[in-house]
């Protein structure tokens, strides 16, 4: 049995030079990480391993850095400021492999955020994602497992559970799981979520989504056009696959795998969602292991993965977690991982659709600058290469990029580009010796549309 102790008794167990894992999302251990960063001054070098934290990062403070040394496998608004000032260290790192990653830095502390017993085992609730391999790992280590246990914490199905007697010492709180709110919905991402749910979403599809407006816009418009018998697998489950499974759209009945039940790593949302995702069966946690393995994702019929992306350049070349070379914004995720899962052949003998949808434009000091570029910027990493089947989506069309040559690409991408910028981006690629090079006769004799761009195998 766990023994019940306060979290600064639990705080003065961390010593210096350990190295912990800490629960990320929604299941971040605030109390726990208040009371270890007030006992900053008496600790050196004590590694703090983790993803994008929802709430309170006590721990990344200014004067903390001795104390500290963070390491961001992704990175949210709390974290930002540490990575790009150089006070805390990123790891671009597939999220299918994240628990590889924890298991490598050797942790001997893990800090959890979980739900109360049920038959001998705590929840995991909001955020499964590598806890277990980390758990284990401590364990191996001969080091401790602290829980901080929370009423609010949602009791989730599936296997996201860690056994009472893995847990050497328990902090009882109860305090609010960190909300994220959905983010409104312009007319452009409105657009684009038309586009994917009328030429790329199916009935009987099974759904990957990432956070944000346009793959919440997608999942909307699938309700709206009428699509049915939608499945999911996903590393985030949000509210707007929620509100899709209440309005009759996600059966989950067509999937071959996890058949009659959603599938993710991690769940971001609302305190609706929450309440909704609260002992529910037709919602199962999974780690990321698991729902990132490009073979649990194309064993699912007609996967469509829906993301976001910085950028894109003419190549096809897709720039996702860095703002600028020198400013991280968030970090590769699964995107990569979806995309070639989605490729991959599914069940029925056919590819699934890898989607990168962004709006076709930013506005950076009062200009309007295009998403679509001629080269993706020095310094900046290439999350899904030119060499990954992918969709392209802007507000302006559609592009198929499989099976596409260079050239071919490069006069397809600036077509679904803002119009004002196209121009330049076909004067931009001649510059470069890509249409010069790559545009042969038969490419100029496809008679590829101004605007809206379709090529769906």
């Amino acid at each position: 049995m766990p023994k019940v102790i306060t979290a600064e008794q639990a705080a003065s167990l961390i010593k210096s030079g350990d190295v912990v894992f800490v629960h990320s999302n929604g299941a971040n251990p605030e109390a726990l990480l208040d009371a270890l960063s007030a006992r900053g001054g008496k600790l050196r070098d004590v590694e703090m391993i983790h993803l994008l934290t929802l709430g309170r990062a006590p721990h990344l403070e200014r004067g903390l850095e001795e104390s500290f040394i963070h390491r961001a496998y992704f990175i949210g608004a709390n974290a930002r400021d540490a990575v790009n000032s150089g006070r805390a260290f990123y790891h671009p790192i597939h999220l299918s492999n994240y628990g590889k990653c924890v298991v490598a830095r050797r942790p001997n502390v893990a800090l959890l955020h979980v739900s109360p017993p049920r038959k001998g085992c705590y929840g995991l609730g909001v955020s499964i994602e590598a806890a277990p391999e980390a758990i284990d790992s401590v364990k191996a280590n001969g080091g401790l497992v602290i829980a901080q246990v929370n009423p609010r914490m949602p009791y989730v199905h599936g296997r996201g559970f860690v056994e009472e007697h893995l847990i050497d010492y328990l902090v009882e709180v109860d305090d609010p799981i960190p909300e994220t709110e959905p983010p409104p919905i312009n007319p452009r991402q409105r657009r684009i979520g038309e586009l994917i749910a009328e030429y790329l979403i199916q009935d009987g599809s099974t759904l990957q989504v990432g956070i944000g407006a346009v793959p919440d816009a997608a999942v909307a418009c699938a309700v709206d056009y009428g699509r049915t018998d939608l499945g999911v697998h996903t590393e985030i489950y949000t509210d707007a696959l929620m509100r899709a499974t209440e309005a009759g759209a996600i059966s989950n009945q067509r999937k071959v795998i996890n058949n009659d039940y959603a599938v993710s790593g991690i769940f971001i949302g609302t305190q609706e969602l929450y309440e909704w995702i609260h002992d529910n069966p037709r919602v199962q946690g999974r780690c990321s292991a698991y729902t990132n393995n490009v073979r649990s994702i194309s064993a699912n019929p007609d996967v469509v993965a829906i993301n976001g992306a910085i950028g894109v350049d003419l190549n096809g070349s897709v720039f996702a977690d860095s703002l600028a070379p020198n400013r991280i914004y968030s970090g590769y995720g699964g995107q990569c991982d979806f995309m070639r899962g989605a490729a991959f052949t599914g069940p029925n003998g056919k590819p699934g659709k890898g989607i990168i949808a962004l709006e076709s434009t930013y506005v950076k000091d009062g200009e309007l600058q295009s998403k679509i570029v001629g080269l993706h910027p020095a310094g900046m990493n290439i999350t899904v290469t030119a060499a990954d089947p992918a969709y392209i989506v802007t507000e302006w069309g559609i592009v198929n990029l499989a099976g596409l040559a260079l050239g071919e690409r490069i006069r397809a991408l600036a077509a679904i580009a803002y119009p004002a910028f196209r121009d330049d981006l076909l004067r931009q690629a001649e510059q470069m010796g890509g249409v010069t090079q790559y545009i042969t006769a038969a490419a100029r004799a496809r008679g590829l549309p101004d605007g809206v761009v379709v090529r769906i195998e």
